[in-house]
């Protein structure tokens, strides 16, 4: 997973986890390994944040799931992300309207003191989607790689920079 980027660091994830749940006042998350090599990760919610909002959830103490409607009702068609203002695929796409740039001064841009797994997560989509390219095409992985808007990623830019327009 670190070679292809879908971490950023060996052996830090499980202690930042559980440092995470302990600083929100939440119960350590619980582990389970399947035999099949399946990794279960269960976050339990604090007993002051169940009597806050008196909602009960399952798992708890046997409770009852609680009754949510979905956050988006499924005769809504999702919007592209790209789309959105604010997302932080319609901010790289601006940044990278002005120039080449590579991760660490995308992150950097975007006031991350690193590059972030979502940072790694979507500029990979981005890629993938053809919104943006490699400036080293043949050596995709190398210290000096660097991103540029494609023209289909400027199409883009532009549609929403007129649809955001009054």
């Amino acid at each position: 997973f670190f070679r292809a980027g879908m971490i950023e660091a060996w052996g830090r994830g499980i202690a930042r986890i559980t440092s995470a749940c302990e600083a929100a006042g939440n119960p350590r998350p619980e582990w389970r390994i399947e035999p099949g090599g399946g990794v279960w990760l269960e976050f339990r919610y604090s007993a002051a944040y169940q009597a806050a909002d008196g909602v009960v959830r399952e798992g708890i103490n046997g409770a009852q799931p609680e009754s949510q409607p979905e956050s988006q009702p499924e005769s809504q068609p999702e919007s592209q992300p790209e789309m959105q203002p604010g997302s932080l695929e319609a901010k790289l796409l601006v940044l990278l309207a002005e120039g080449a740039m590579a991760k660490a001064a995308l992150s950097r841009s975007l006031g991350q003191r690193q590059v972030s797994g979502q940072l790694n997560k979507v500029v990979r989509q981005l890629v993938a989607d053809r919104m943006i390219e490699y400036t080293l095409p043949d050596r995709p992985r190398s210290r000096l790689q660097q991103y540029r808007l494609t023209a289909k990623g400027r199409n883009v830019l532009a549609a929403s920079k007129q649809s955001a327009a009054p």
